[in-house]
């Protein structure tokens, strides 16, 4: 009997990091800074509603669906006043906000929020049978960046028992968080140039200083992505080989530090960034690069009675394909292609 199977489910979850420091002053208070600052909080929270059909419309071919909403919010909380001020000693020179890791501001604090709705659907074939078709589509609306459709292509065929091989094609979507988008920093950090401790920011792409150096409102990353292999089984062992290839476009990064020129201090204190004065460096959110990344899965199985014994192999690379050299530096782009290991094993 054929018959309509269907469920749903909701979710809701929240992250929240509370930020402080202490034994540090803010110097522009002179003797009336405190020594410890709320320096303000970070707060994610998503909201997730889904509902899925599936239906055989024979014994070989099957059918699913689904719709999701989702909605997710991100907060900075503003911290005490004393930790972002200027303060009566600012115009002798003496840094502004709470050193080491100023508070957010008024200007960084707030609210900002996105949803979006999904609806997907699923066909495969040839169940039951040597070989597998599958296709599969997926349309997403963003509140703030459009609608995107996706899809999935793959197959499966078995020569017997003991050997398969199989393969897909499919493109992907990736939209900026919220948090990306508008998250406002600063934290000390130790400048090799200088050889000395500087203030370094991550500002919101879209701010007025950001726009100097190229920045701008953020897209989303797109991606295609391939992938072919075989599993083979003989006796106790059982061995499988995939290869795979991600194409991404639009790929989201922090650019390269830039240092702040005069009046890039002041258009920063003029958007009610007070701690500009003390910052030496700034960075933001950018599109600006493609990248490759293609490796090899392998995963072999060893079976004796109750105990299996695994070895998981895997070798990725990545290659920056293109990029904007007034935003992404040669340094930079090395530790795209080589922060991570590219080989990893395990027993």
């Amino acid at each position: 009997e054929k018959r309509v199977s269907w469920g749903a489910s909701a979710g809701f979850g929240s992250n929240e990091v509370q930020f402080f420091i202490d034994n540090t002053v803010n110097a522009s208070l002179g003797p009336d800074s405190p020594t410890l600052f709320d320096p303000g909080l970070y707060r994610q929270e998503e909201i997730n509603l889904n509902l899925r059909a599936g239906y055989p419309v024979s014994s070989s071919v099957h059918l699913a669906g689904g719709l999701e909403w989702r909605d997710e919010k991100f907060t900075i909380g503003v911290g005490q006043t004393e930790s972002w001020v200027n303060g009566p000693f600012a115009d002798q020179g003496f840094s502004a906000a709470s050193n080491g890791f100023p508070g957010f501001a008024p200007i960084s604090g707030g609210n900002w929020s996105r949803s979006n709705f999904a609806g997907y659907v699923d066909l495969e074939a040839g169940r039951g049978s040597n070989w597998t078709l599958g296709a599969a589509a997926r349309f997403e609306h963003f509140a703030d960046f459009g609608s995107t459709l996706n899809g999935k292509l793959s197959g499966r065929y078995e020569f017997n028992p003991n050997f398969a091989v199989r393969g897909s094609v499919s493109t992907g979507f990736r939209a900026p968080t919220p948090g990306q988008s508008n998250a406002y920093n600063v934290s000390t950090q130790f400048d090799l140039t200088l050889m000395d401790l500087v203030n370094n920011g991550t500002i919101p792409s879209i701010s007025r200083v950001a726009a100097l150096r190229g920045g701008k409102a953020l897209e989303a990353e797109k991606s295609r992505n391939y992938s072919a292999g075989f599993i083979l089984r003989g006796g106790r062992v059982s061995l499988t080989t995939d290869f795979f290839r991600v194409d991404l476009r639009d790929r989201l990064a922090v650019t390269q530090n830039f240092a702040l020129t005069p009046a890039e201090v002041q258009g920063l204190l003029a958007e009610g960034i007070t701690s500009a004065g003390s910052i030496a460096n700034f960075r933001f959110f950018t599109n600006d690069f493609e990248t490759k990344t293609q490796g090899i899965d392998v995963v072999g199985t060893y079976t004796a009675g109750n105990t299996d014994v695994h070895l998981l192999f895997n070798h990725t690379d990545t290659e920056v394909t293109g990029f904007n050299p007034d935003t992404l530096s040669e340094s930079r782009i090395q530790q795209l292609e080589e922060a991570l290991p590219k080989t990893r094993a395990a027993v």
